[in-house]
């Protein structure tokens, strides 16, 4: 699983090949994600940020000359690492959840040269549908470490994402021979 969303993003990136009359695609990328809770903002401890990927199909709907609507189906991978390091603690949790988004966006996009450059911004709606928490800490000088499944039932992670999403990107209008 761990390699599964580069293996996606390759491919994707293998099959951009632009037509004249392209209604539906491919999208993927790469994303930073940080995850915020009560009991982070509480310690002294750093909340960073991770990597996290996405890939998934998406259909575009122009409606004005440079302008068109992109509703999407997005599988995307979130999370967040929280480093607690004193004289006290030395804790690490790590935290990946992965979802199923649909981001209905809008997008902008000028012609440079060979290249259609663009932006777009919108809501998105994400469903949790699994994820995993590792923790590592030291127990009287022992290393411990405990992997777990989410529960969501227990509150303590929301299922549902709701949320804006933005980004930009460039596209080649060179064809592969």
């Amino acid at each position: 699983m761990r390699y599964l969303g580069l293996v996606l993003t390759t491919i994707f990136f293998l099959l951009c090949i632009r037509t004249n009359a392209q209604q539906f695609g491919f999208i993927g990328g790469a994303s930073l994600n940080k995850m915020s809770a009560p009991w982070t903002r509480k310690s002294s401890g750093e909340n960073k940020y991770i990597l996290g990927q996405h890939i998934g199909i998406n259909f575009s709907v122009p409606f004005y000359n440079k302008f068109s609507f992109e509703p999407a189906l997005i599988y995307s991978n979130k999370g967040s690492e929280f480093i607690q390091n004193d004289l006290n603690n030395h804790f690490i949790s790590n935290i990946k959840i992965h979802y199923i988004e649909i981001p209905l966006l809008f997008k902008m996009g000028f012609d440079i040269g060979k290249f259609n450059v663009f932006g777009n911004a919108g809501p998105y709606l994400g469903q949790g549908i699994s994820g995993k928490i590792k923790t590592e800490y030291f127990n009287f000088e022992e290393p411990v470490i405990r992997t777990h499944n989410i529960d969501w039932n227990n509150k303590s992670f929301n299922r549902m994402d709701i949320g804006m999403s933005y980004g930009l990107g460039a596209v080649s209008y060179t064809h592969l021979t």
